[in-house]
């Protein structure tokens, strides 16, 4: 009867060890990126919401922009980017607008969405997000002394190439980009988890035509 009983005690603490060490390894794999499709989702939806209510005062700071890959009877706010000037447009002398088959100079800035309350270490996650790639240095961009980027305006992401298809030249602009024309639900960027609402900076400096030779930026 007693070796019974401590059988039964003993298998009872093997039990609660492992559910306490079950626990303590389920706290410890908790990351900044838990529930991370829907904390994304919300973001961007949010940021849409909020361009529509700024277009409906009337403010000509915010556009909505349907990417030149969705179905014209498709209408979902994920087949948009959500664009914001930081400064008015200031394209009166330039009208011109990049092509698909064009190249460009850009600078440029990407982030992920701000910090929030999943956030587990607010020592590497920046309150406005973690800067995942950029073209210049400094908390704000200088054109004095930081160099622009070439891209070949057909190898970029939807979201990006939609955005600099509808940018001209001096514009500087705020992109949202919702995972859908992003990097999608499995990225292959190493720095952008899968699902992540991209957040861009952008400043287009030059525009060049296929067989004209693109001029050195140093």
């Amino acid at each position: 009867m007693h070796n019974k009983v401590h059988i039964i005690l003993a298998a009872c603490c093997v039990m609660l060890l492992t559910t306490v060490t079950s626990c303590t390894e389920e706290k410890d794999e908790l990351t900044n990126y838990d529930n991370w499709e829907a904390r994304n989702t919300e973001y961007f939806n949010q940021k849409f919401q909020q361009a529509q209510d700024s277009i409906a005062a009337g403010s000509k700071n915010w556009k909505l922009v349907k990417s030149v890959y969705k179905t014209a009877s498709s209408s979902a706010p994920t087949d948009y980017i959500v664009v914001h000037y930081l400064k008015p447009c200031q394209h009166a002398e330039d009208t011109q607008k990049p092509l698909e088959t064009d190249s460009v100079y850009v600078h440029y800035r990407g982030k992920l969405i701000p910090r929030d309350a999943y956030v587990q270490d607010t020592t590497t996650y920046a309150v406005d997000g973690v800067q995942f790639d950029t073209s210049y240095y400094g908390e704000k961009l200088d054109t004095a002394t930081a160099v622009p980027v070439k891209f070949a305006v057909k190898d970029l992401v939807d979201g990006f190439k939609t955005a600099l298809l509808n940018t001209h030249v001096r514009d500087s602009l705020e992109v949202i980009i919702p995972h859908t024309l992003g990097y999608g639900s499995t990225s292959s960027n190493s720095s952008v988890p899968s699902y992540s609402t991209l957040r861009f900076d952008i400043m287009l400096t030059y525009i060049g035509r296929p067989g004209k030779k693109m001029p050195k930026i140093q």
